[in-house]
């Protein structure tokens, strides 16, 4: 049922255009969630609200004849409602790309966004800044200009495992390795400090076919 809203969401807002897409690669984020954010089970946010960083980078694939190889974007995530699903259509956030992308990289992203979530928001921007990310296999990065940071690392079992949850009910990428945020500062008309909470990352491929 969740699955369905997103989708139906996404051809809400894509009704006139939809050029033809398939790209993939790494995604982490960070939010303001004890571990387990509850909110990827649908449940309520463990406070009012839940903020967030999410990251898509590392990408290989292309947006119509756009070739987005190595393009990475982020979404900061400043509102979104005690219970994200209750809240969609009312969220607020900010979609940034790499000022590193060209144009016509950066166009493409907002074009794919706002036709797959951009429903969801009741207020988007988008602005252009500097990123950079540092991908390990159990530790991921993002220096964002002064705006964010976020450095997450895996959680793991006694036998040095990570615990994942594959297709939850809420999620925007498939498979979450679960994880910890070592740092997760945010200063961008919204302002926090959640670092030692919630954190996830893991592949993404997303496919307009």
């Amino acid at each position: 049922m969740i699955r369905a809203a997103l989708v139906i969401l996404g051809l809400l807002a894509t009704l006139q255009d939809k050029p033809e897409y398939s790209f993939g690669g790494e995604a982490f984020e960070a939010c303001e969630c004890e571990s387990v954010c509850p909110c990827v089970w649908t449940k309520d946010a463990s406070f009012a609200d839940c903020r967030a960083t999410v990251v898509w980078s590392s990408i290989q694939g292309s947006f119509g004849k756009t070739d987005l190889k190595g393009s990475t974007f982020a979404l900061g995530v400043i509102k979104s409602d005690h219970n994200m699903l209750r809240g969609m259509g009312k969220w607020e956030g900010v979609l940034y790309v790499s000022d590193t992308m060209s144009a016509d990289q950066r166009h493409a992203i907002e074009k794919f966004f706002r036709g797959k979530w951009g429903a969801a928001f009741s207020k988007l921007e988008v602005k252009t800044v500097p990123m950079e990310t540092k991908l390990e296999a159990d530790h991921k990065e993002l220096r964002m200009g002064k705006i964010a940071t976020v450095k997450i690392s895996a959680i793991k079992n006694a036998d040095g495992k990570v615990p994942a949850i594959e297709n939850p009910p809420f999620s925007l990428y498939p498979k979450l390795y679960c994880a910890k945020a070592d740092v997760n500062t945010y200063d961008d008309g919204s302002k926090w400090d959640f670092s030692g909470r919630n954190a996830f990352y893991g592949p993404f491929e997303y496919s307009s076919k």
